[in-house]
């Protein structure tokens, strides 16, 4: 297992990470209707099946782009697992408390 500030640094980069996507995805939704709208004004009917949206452009690109948003939050997620499972090497330098400059006499 890890220690607290090990726990505590993985944790809030998980949490960066789940913000980051959000944010990421809100933008990128903004961005993406901004285009379907210009596209819609320019008499390509994205619902409608046009001959644009019948090769399916339309559908790959907005799941691709929410993929791609939802990316950050996995890898924080799976960052946050493999830090809080990982098993550290205690060795005897370590458990003597040498690491923190502490002696082994003073404990």
């Amino acid at each position: 297992m890890t220690d607290s500030i090990t726990f505590g640094r993985s944790f809030l980069v998980m949490f960066a990470m789940i913000v980051f996507g959000v944010l990421l995805a809100y933008g990128v939704g903004m961005g993406h209707d901004v285009i379907v709208k210009y596209l819609v004004g320019m008499g390509i009917d994205a619902g409608q099946g046009t001959a644009w949206d019948s090769t399916r452009e339309l559908n790959i690109q907005t799941a691709l782009l929410y993929f791609i948003c939802s990316l950050p939050p996995i890898l924080g997620i799976l960052q946050f697992a493999l830090v809080v499972t990982k098993r550290n090497r205690r060795d005897a330098y370590y458990e003597a408390g040498a690491i923190y400059g502490i002696e082994e006499t003073d404990i």
